[in-house]
């Protein structure tokens, strides 16, 4: 039985971060840092109020805008409530995507779901790339 894949079976990969803030005061911003996207992480704070809307509105324009499938999306939940307990209702806006749910102290949960996160984003993209350059040479 094969190991499942992992990033490293694809060789040295450069990631660029950028921290879009949701605040919309910087939306003028977003459309500029948007390009050449390949992928989308959503942090959610399910402790602040207006958090599940404008998740929801950034999951529902940003991957569109993009032309992101859900499955190049990953979201971040941290559960932690301001009662100490550690479950969050995960919001049907989220239904469609990859899903970590957890406290930011739990960094080998993050790293082991980033990591499958890139893993299915490369072969996702390297599947298109294929595909577009078969389209290409028919």
């Amino acid at each position: 039985r094969d190991p499942p894949p992992s990033v490293s079976q694809y060789g040295k990969v450069n990631i660029e971060l950028w921290d879009l803030s949701g605040d919309f005061k910087y939306e003028k911003c977003w459309a500029p840092v948007q390009q050449d996207v390949q992928g989308i992480l959503f942090v959610y704070n399910p402790n602040e109020p207006s958090s599940e809307d404008d998740l929801k509105r950034f999951v529902e324009s940003f991957p569109k805008a993009l032309r992101l499938k859900p499955s190049f999306c990953l979201c971040f939940i941290n559960q932690h409530n301001s009662d100490g307990s550690k479950n969050a209702v995960v919001p049907q806006c989220m239904a469609n995507l990859d899903k970590f749910q957890g406290t930011a102290e739990d960094s080998q949960g993050i790293f082991t779901t980033f990591e499958k996160y890139l893993t299915k984003l490369l072969k996702q993209l390297i599947e298109k790339q294929a595909a577009e350059e078969n389209q290409y040479a028919s």
